[in-house]
């Protein structure tokens, strides 16, 4: 049956411009606070991203301010652009919208969406972060066909036809502009949400992100977050990536996310699945949506998770910098107590080992030091940016810090570095750095030899957080490996040796199989699904992946 949607004849289209949310004196506090003024904050960091793109691009006549501005004119005859106003939107005086990202993106010649997808990221970062963007960017979509486009956009997604993030992008924000929109067959808002979240827990990079705000669309969408709610609620029980659909719910505005969540944090499906419950619950708390009725149940069952017994180190630790993050200076009192006791359950140690904030510098001034023509000057966003992927305790803000940098002319640059240095002997020294370089090659998704990452994964003498962090790099970073290596893979992480008692590092094992299931190893996952030497729940993982048909997903 082909799908239909019904829309009243008035949209809610917004004229206004992707605006910067207000910044509070309290918000200028904070921002002081975190190292240099600004260089913290969304407004600053996009502003960053637009101004390094333009400046050190290979294309040098977009460097002067005034031939930009006329390049800008003359490919949008009514955008309003000067060298003053490329200076305002570069500097983080002037509000950026949607149009002026696809300008910018058109004229230096980026990938599609490729600042907007970073623009979409940085509206909604962590709870506590200083002032974010808009969530959403005001853009005329009715000239490009209006219901006419929306239906061929659903008529794809609705179908076996691949759908590319940008698509995404384009049909949930069309959605977004008709609230009252009717979809037929009445399921469709519900195949629509399954679909989404399945290829958002198996792209990374830009894909990812343009996925991840349409699932933020579809979440507030007045007819369609039922529907999304419920498709959160089943990938947690279903997907063996199951922190993420449960961390969406922190942006859903229907009563049933928080009944959802409030079960996951009872009886949770799994330590991940207890992971993005927390994360979710504790994100509306600090954004103060949580309704007054449900608060104490939902500080109760947050209470009772962050007790010493309670949990795994793991997912203590875990809870512990969820709290950390979240509790700025406006957090509600509530917070601020469940931080404490988390702490005193899980004191663990700082996530940044020593000689941090040297190693960052080091790194940063490497990198530009490979640059054309390197800058006279220490750029100190890019410092501050590569602290946070290499050493923020906040999963989300490594990510986050990852995909700016990869959308960026030191992309490259800090890729070789970083790649330079576990080739070059770092791999001996702190296994902490080792995770955190790592861990961080794997956020930017540069492409670089996998050779280090299939060395570390295979060595024995590593900890645990360098095995994982392996496994992420070689399934995010482009680039197969042969199944021949994906055998000796299984049998270092999977197979119990014979004269030893061994189990497998669920951690481990887990990125491990995602990673054979993107990047070549795919046709031995039904032979470790069968395999009873392997524990079962794993074999359930791999049959999972087996099924899921990443290897055919666009992007």
């Amino acid at each position: 049956m082909r799908p239909t949607v019904s829309v009243r004849a008035e949209a809610a289209h917004s004229a206004a411009p992707w605006s910067m949310d207000p910044c509070s004196e309290s918000d200028q506090a904070s921002a002081l606070a975190v190292r240099n003024a600004g260089i913290a904050t969304a407004r600053h960091r996009l502003a960053w991203l637009l101004r390094v793109n333009r400046i050190l691009g290979p294309d040098r006549t977009m460097r002067t301010g005034t031939r930009f501005a006329a390049a800008l004119r003359s490919q949008a005859t009514h955008h309003p652009a000067s060298a003053a106003q490329v200076s305002r939107w570069e500097t983080a005086t002037a509000t950026v919208d949607y149009s002026t990202l696809h300008n910018y993106e058109k004229l230096l010649g980026l990938p599609t969406h490729r600042l907007v997808a970073i623009a979409y990221l940085l509206g909604r970062g962590p709870a506590g972060s200083p002032p974010r963007l808009s969530a959403e960017p005001g853009r005329g979509l009715e000239p490009d066909g209006g219901v006419a486009r929306l239906h061929a956009l659903l008529e794809q997604a609705l179908s076996a036809m691949p759908v590319s993030g940008v698509a995404w992008d384009e049909l949930t924000a069309r959605l977004s502009a008709y609230p009252q929109a009717l979809l037929h067959p009445r399921t469709a808002w519900e195949e629509l949400s399954a679909r989404l979240l399945a290829e958002l827990t198996t792209t990374t990079g830009a894909e990812w992100a343009l996925r991840n705000q349409a699932c933020f669309r579809l979440l507030r969408h007045p007819r369609g977050r039922a529907d999304a709610v419920a498709a959160c609620d089943a990938a947690s029980s279903v997907h063996q990536i199951r922190l993420e659909p449960l961390s969406l719910l922190e942006h859903a505005e229907h009563p049933e996310a928080v009944r959802v969540l409030l079960r996951q944090l009872s009886a949770p499906t799994g330590e991940r699945a207890l992971c993005g419950a927390v994360t979710a619950a504790v994100g509306k708390m600090a954004r103060h949506t949580v309704p007054r009725a449900v608060l104490p149940l939902l500080v109760d069952r947050l209470n009772a998770i962050v007790t010493p017994t309670a949990c795994s180190v793991a997912v203590g630790g875990y809870v512990a910098n969820v709290l950390r993050q979240a509790t700025t200076s406006s957090a509600s009192p509530a917070l601020h107590r469940l931080r404490a006791r988390a702490e005193t359950a899980s004191p663990g140690t700082a996530y940044a080992p020593a000689g941090a904030d040297a190693l960052a510098n080091q790194l940063a001034l490497a990198a530009m030091s490979r640059l054309d023509e390197a800058p006279t000057d220490a750029d100190e966003t890019l410092i501050a940016v590569l602290a946070d992927l290499l050493f923020s305790p906040d999963l989300t803000v490594r990510l986050h810090a990852g995909m700016m940098i990869g959308a960026s002319p030191y992309a490259r640059p800090v890729a070789d570095v970083l790649a330079g240095e576990l080739a070059g002997g770092r791999t001996r020294a702190d296994s902490a750095h080792v995770a955190a370089m790592v861990n961080g090659l794997a956020a930017m998704a540069v492409p670089v030899d996998h050779t280090p990452f299939q060395r570390l994964l295979l060595a024995r003498e590593h900890p645990t957080p360098v095995h994982e962090a392996a496994a992420r790099a070689l399934g995010q970073i482009p680039g197969n490996s042969p199944e021949s290596y994906w055998r000796a893979a299984v049998e270092r992480h999977l197979r119990p040796p014979s004269d030893r008692p061994y189990a497998p590092t669920d951690a481990v094992a887990h990125r491990l199989i995602q990673a054979m299931a993107t990047k070549g190893g795919h046709g031995l996952l039904p032979l470790i699904a069968a395999d009873t030497r392997t524990p079962a729940h794993l074999r359930a993982v791999a049959s999972w992946w087996n099924t899921a048909g990443v290897h055919r997903l666009p992007g």
